[in-house]
């Protein structure tokens, strides 16, 4: 199983980051290749709109990392993302690099509706890990649902192994503190700091981290 990994955080050691870290630790451990790419990292330019990679067979833009991060999906077995949620949405680096995706697609006109084709390439697994700082509600429905309907288009006969669907997590690295830690951050910010709200956030935390152990050996093949 080969695994390309996507933090999509512009923050490398933030709460989706660290998360990502441990489901890949655990596909790992099951056997997988994983590859880990920071979005920000990559140079990809905004898709132009011009619809020619439907006559090229390929994205018409040049001069950027898209062609040597293609020619990487079509390799790989599963896509593994793990984004924060900005402003009820993915930051903009991952809606940039997914944009660019239309160039996989052939699409085809019709009177009543427009047919969209994802060329060939192997069929590839989802999963998913977003973070948000709201302890409850659903900021993070409009950027789940928007990579599910990027897996239902770009999956060919895959599936969404799992997702991990973690709140309350509104600073950087806190799913990973400590007790002491999370006791000074809650002080700051002006939340309980008392011991029994302290552990009850970070008995929730490292269900995170549990729960992104097991994506990882899902999306593994385990």
């Amino acid at each position: 199983m080969d695994i390309l990994a996507l933090s999509a955080s512009p923050r490398k050691g933030g709460n989706s980051d660290l998360l990502l870290d441990a489901a890949i630790e655990s596909a790992r451990d099951a056997g997988a290749s994983v590859e880990k790419t920071y979005v920000s990292d990559l140079d990809i330019k905004p898709c132009a709109g011009c619809l020619r990679c439907n006559i090229l067979g390929r994205c018409a833009i040049s001069g950027d990392d898209w062609a040597g991060f293609a020619e990487r999906f079509k390799e790989t077995n599963a896509l593994l993302i793990a984004a924060p949620v900005y402003f009820w949405y993915v930051p903009g680096t991952l809606k940039v690099l997914i944009d660019r995706f239309r160039s996989f697609i052939k699409v085809s006109m019709g009177t009543e509706h427009i047919t969209c084709t994802p060329r060939e390439y192997k069929p590839k697994n989802f999963g998913f890990i977003l973070t948000q700082g709201e302890p409850t509600g659903g900021d993070l429905e409009p950027a789940l649902d928007m990579l599910r309907t990027f897996a239902g288009r770009m999956g060919r006969g895959g599936t969404v192994v799992g997702e991990l669907h973690a709140k309350g997590l509104a600073m950087k690295g806190q799913v990973a503190m400590s007790r002491d830690k999370l006791a000074e951050l809650f002080s700051k910010v002006g939340l309980p700091a008392d011991e029994e709200f302290v552990e009850s956030k970070h008995n929730l935390y490292q269900g995170y981290f549990k729960s992104a152990k097991k994506l990882g050996a899902a999306i593994a093949g385990i």
